[in-house]
């Protein structure tokens, strides 16, 4: 009954969903429904004319969908992942009696943890243990703090945090930071808890746990980044630290913020200007799985407002371009990889109509960067134009 409820353009989309769906179902009837979906997608779509003719009787339920995990999503075709996850998730917002959501469908922030990055073993710490975490030999008071939060495609096809492991690697190289993860992945494993998570909620326990830590470290020192969901957890970390401290994060560098769900006039809060002193934003594939919108304080758009980066031939990894450019621009050497220049389009930018200097985008974006920004990257590593082929570690 909810689907006859529903407006006319998101219940022809959310049929569409559904009929994709419906071949997975009758691909392979003695699983169950999630490998059916899986085995579906292997299979591809064969026979259109079946599918539609046959979609009624194996149209999934609500409490089906919500129960995927994003695994079986992995290989869908891209107007299919985005619609779908991002109807779902209005659906979603706006009928959360209909969908039957409750508390167990939600994840138990309790457990998150801030993971210590080290040379020879990662040390993980509970968000009540700041002070133990500050105590470790391996964290470095003198030195800088940069935390990252990471979402639901932040590792997307393995169990290994690419971003976090890419990321470190590059402070690593250049030295003297200490690296920590706050990493989502495991609270976010299926469309229910997409749609039932709160970024807020998130944002207001990660929030005193920094504020624990500048007991240790002076505040100026902290660098908050989030990739995908994450950027919108860091979004809403800065603004309860905030109304904790009265005082604001120095920089939220936001790679590549997740779209669905944050739409224009959805309930679910964002990444913004105004969560931190600067909120710098790296956009790699605008209108996909992340946002288009310019919402920081400066926003960069190597090779323009593009679904689709060079040298990339699906979303997903166009999605993690934003943390990919950002980690190549941390090596020593790389610290003027990434210039930008201010300007309405990529094509101003190719026809020499932008006349205002370049700055960096990345690790040495300056804090009083304003406006939109456009840049080209090659298409495989080295991605900046002037980065260099094999950067001298400090350590």
């Amino acid at each position: 009954t909810f689907r006859n409820n529903m407006p006319p353009k998101m219940s022809i989309t959310f049929r569409i969903f559904c009929i994709f769906f419906a071949h997975c179902a009758h691909s392979a009837p003695d699983l169950s429904f999630v490998d059916r979906v899986t085995s579906g997608v292997t299979l591809g779509v064969q026979k259109g004319i079946d599918i539609v003719k046959n979609a009624p009787q194996f149209i999934p339920t609500p409490k089906e969908l919500g129960e995927l995990g994003k695994e079986a999503f992995f290989g869908l075709p891209s107007s299919v992942l985005l619609d779908g996850i991002n109807q779902f998730c209005s659906l979603a917002i706006a009928t959360d009696t209909n969908l039957s959501r409750d508390e167990k469908t939600k994840p138990d922030y309790r457990n998150l943890s801030m993971i210590l990055y080290d040379n020879k073993e990662n040390a993980s710490f509970a968000l009540t243990d700041m002070d133990k975490l500050a105590q470790h030999p391996s964290f470095n008071k003198n030195n800088p703090v940069v935390i990252l939060i990471t979402g639901w495609m932040s590792n997307a096809e393995n169990e290994t945090n690419e971003a976090a492991q890419a990321i470190y690697k590059a402070y690593k190289c250049r030295g003297n930071t200490n690296f920590i993860l706050v990493d989502t992945a495991d609270y976010v494993g299926t469309l229910y808890a997409w749609s039932a998570l709160n970024t807020e909620d998130l944002g207001e326990i990660v929030a005193p746990a920094i504020n624990a830590l500048t007991k240790h470290v002076n505040i100026s020192q902290f660098h908050v980044m989030g990739h995908s969901l994450g950027a919108h957890i860091a979004g809403a970390t800065g603004r309860y630290f905030q109304d904790l401290t009265g005082n604001s994060l120095p920089r939220i560098t936001g790679l590549d913020p997740a779209r669905p769900c944050f739409n224009q006039g959805e309930a679910l809060s964002g990444l913004g200007r105004g969560d931190a002193d600067l909120v710098d934003i790296i956009h790699s594939n605008s209108d996909g799985l992340g946002k288009k919108e310019p919402i920081g304080d400066v926003d960069f758009y190597p090779n323009g407002v593009k679904v689709l980066m060079p040298g990339c031939f699906d979303i997903i990894c166009s999605h993690a371009r934003g943390w990919q450019y950002y980690a190549e621009s941390v090596y020593p050497g790389n610290e003027k990889a990434f210039a930008a220049t201010r300007c309405n389009s990529l094509k101003s930018l190719q026809q020499k109509k932008c006349n205002y200097h370049p700055i960096q985008m990345g690790y040495s974006t300056p804090p009083t960067a304003k406006g939109n920004y456009f840049l080209e990257t090659n298409s495989n590593t080295p991605y900046g134009k002037a980065a260099v082929k094999e950067p001298k570690c400090a350590t």
